[in-house]
């Protein structure tokens, strides 16, 4: 499935190093996307002033927050970071996003775990 240049990549964890690259890659080609975070000054700081991002909050405990900023999404890329002493929680986050972005009918998630990325098609 090839995406569309309107078609919408959500970026969930956007403000890391990674997140970043991606969002500037993303620029780059002048296509949309939506950056996904846990604090709203955080994300309008950074990519605020960029008429191609929406921001979106989630709630990474609640389950409807995190459908809500997937959803109409034709593509995820999955870049939560969390610290080392929580590194626990990473399954069950990325479990979180899996089981949104497939409610939401998201076409493709990308899961950068340890850092690699890895593709997922649906």
């Amino acid at each position: 499935m090839a995406l569309e240049s309107t078609d919408i990549v959500a970026l969930v964890g956007a403000t890391g190093a990674v997140g970043k690259s991606v969002a500037a890659a993303l620029r780059q080609q002048g296509r949309r996307y939506r950056v996904v975070g846990r604090a709203p000054s955080t994300l309008v700081e950074v990519f605020g002033g960029d008429p191609l991002a929406e921001i979106a909050v989630w709630d990474p405990d609640n389950g409807q927050s995190i459908r809500e900023a997937l959803r109409g999404a034709a593509a995820a890329v999955y870049m939560v970071g969390v610290p080392y002493t929580e590194f626990h929680l990473h399954p069950i986050l990325m479990r979180r996003v899996l089981d949104a972005a497939i409610a939401e009918k998201v076409g493709r998630l990308l899961l950068r775990r340890q850092g690699r990325l890895q593709a997922r098609h649906q």
